[in-house]
């Protein structure tokens, strides 16, 4: 507890910024489910994000679920990189029906997702 207690937390330097975060009334939810694959989940948010900010006017919100790998990693690689809304994250693969209803009946606001 001293040792969590004395050491200095950085707030991240997103690498892409939103204009809007978090947004107070989303109409889309990006959601995406992953299984320890943070280099396509990076591109993959990075792509949308750069999208949603340049071509449309559509409040949206970021959902991940990031299965079977550490929290350590999935920090690093993208809580620390991307402005996310929600996220789930499971240390083992608990298959892709409980991934997708994790994002549509739990994560996701949003009355709208893909």
């Amino acid at each position: 507890l001293i040792a969590i207690q004395s050491k200095k937390f950085q707030k991240p330097s997103y690498k892409i910024k939103r204009k809007i975060f978090p947004q107070n009334d989303p109409q889309m939810c990006a959601a995406f489910l992953s299984c320890n694959r943070h280099d396509l989940l990076q591109e993959a948010i990075e792509t949308l994000v750069i999208h949603m900010e340049n071509n449309t006017e559509v409040p949206y919100e970021v959902a991940v679920v990031e299965q079977c790998s550490t929290f350590h990693d999935f920090k690093q690689n993208i809580l620390n990189k991307f402005q996310i809304d929600h996220y789930a994250f499971r240390v083992v693969n608990t298959g892709i029906g409980f991934g997708i209803n994790s994002l549509f009946f739990g994560l996701c606001t949003a009355p709208n997702i893909f």
